[in-house]
Formats: structure tokens, C-alpha cells, sequence
């Protein structure tokens, strides 16, 4: 149970697994490298902050983009750039990668954080996520995961610690009883004592007195 429970956490850590969704259905201009290729116009965009999208490691299993530099909030935090990356994400998903882009909301907060105010200079895209409720999805996975290795963790421990004092405790019984039956318990004296006639002690005949006559 352990092991599972690590490996799990294992793929969960190999991963940038955050929060997000995709947005776009892939389109035929997905992966083409022109200039209608989503991923070809948010890496111009980026590219004045000399950012661009960089590529993903085989190793990834899901990507999120969002903004986690500051000197890139000034190309990144805008509604166009953001609906380009969005749909660059959905290009970017196959059976074996998961890439997407933060909730809204949370893409915002991240350019306030770096002192940079998103520009909605671009239409919302239907079907937005604009909470960053999800944003705690993950977090709240990983949580989950510690706290069960913790508590199995705990028990395990536990468990080997009654045992052991269990076993410790039919020991010392064990020896207790071994110790006690190889005692020689001593032996009971008893005085036999032997009681004769006293008469015949003192010379006294047992036959009756002699009877004497006065005439």
C-alpha cells in the first residue's frame, strides 16, 4: 500500500500538474508553423520580453502555461496573448500530454503579483474558466497524498511498536515460568511423635490393685 501510494506520488511529481483547462478545439492550423499556427503567434508575442514557449521534456505528462516571470508580464498579461496561448495549449495536448493554460482569474493575479495590470484588450473566450478555484486542485492533491503516506506512515510504526512489546512481554512470561519451575521448593518436616501408656512408664501395671481382708 505504501509502495503505491509513493509511486503515485512519484507520477504526480514528474508532472507540472497545475491548474487550468483547454479552451480551443484544435484547429487545422495547429503545428504548422505559419503565421495562423497559435503557438507561432504567442511565442511572437512573447518574443519582445525575450520569452518565447519553450519545448516540453518527453518526460511531462501536463504543462500549464502562465506567467512566472516578471520580466515577462508585460507581453504575457493581456487578453490576446492569452487567448493565443490558450489555443497553442490545445495544439500542444496529445494522448500522452496534457497541456493547458491557468484559470483566468489566476493568470491575473499572477501579472498583479509581478506589479503588471492585465490588459483585456481582447475578447473573453466562451467557455473561460475565470475562477481560480482549481488553481488549489493540485494542492489539494498533494495534500491529500502526504497526509495518507503520514497516516500509514503512523500505523505502520505503530503496529511494529505493539508487536514488539507484545513479544518482548510473553519473553519475560516465558522466562518467568522457565525460572519458576526450576526452583527445588523444600521439603515439609514433620515431627512424629509417639504417645505409650504412661503408666508403664512410671512402672504401673495395668492388672487391677490386690484386694486385702480385715477380719
Amino acid at each position: 500500500m505504501i509502495l503505491s501510494i509513493l509511486l503515485s506520488l512519484l507520477l504526480i511529481s514528474n508532472s507540472i500538474y497545475l491548474s487550468g483547462i483547454n479552451v480551443f478545439a484544435a484547429t487545422s492550423n495547429c503545428n504548422t508553423n505559419t503565421v495562423n499556427d497559435p503557438c507561432v503567434q504567442a511565442n511572437s508575442s512573447l518574443k519582445p520580453c525575450n520569452f518565447s514557449i519553450p519545448k516540453i521534456p518527453a518526460t511531462q505528462t501536463s504543462v500549464e502555461f502562465l506567467v512566472s516571470k516578471a520580466n515577462a508580464a508585460p507581453c504575457a498579461c493581456n487578453q490576446a496573448v492569452y487567448n493565443v496561448l490558450a489555443e497553442c495549449a490545445q495544439c500542444m495536448t496529445t494522448s500522452t500530454l496534457n497541456v493547458h493554460i491557468r484559470c483566468l482569474a489566476q493568470y491575473k493575479d499572477d501579472c498583479t503579483s509581478f506589479g503588471t495590470t492585465f490588459n483585456a484588450n481582447a475578447a473573453v473566450p466562451p467557455g473561460i474558466c475565470e475562477t481560480s478555484s482549481s488553481g488549489s486542485g493540485s494542492n489539494l492533491i498533494l495534500i491529500i497524498v502526504f497526509v495518507t503516506i503520514a497516516i500509514v506512515a503512523v500505523a505502520v510504526v505503530a503496529s511494529f511498536v505493539i508487536y514488539q512489546l507484545c513479544k518482548r512481554k510473553r519473553q519475560r512470561n516465558q522466562n518467568a515460568a522457565a525460572a519458576f519451575n526450576e526452583v527445588v521448593l523444600p521439603q515439609s518436616h514433620h515431627t512424629d511423635y509417639r504417645y505409650s501408656n504412661p503408666q508403664s512408664n512410671y512402672g504401673y501395671s495395668s492388672s487391677p490393685p490386690p484386694r486385702y481382708n480385715y477380719n
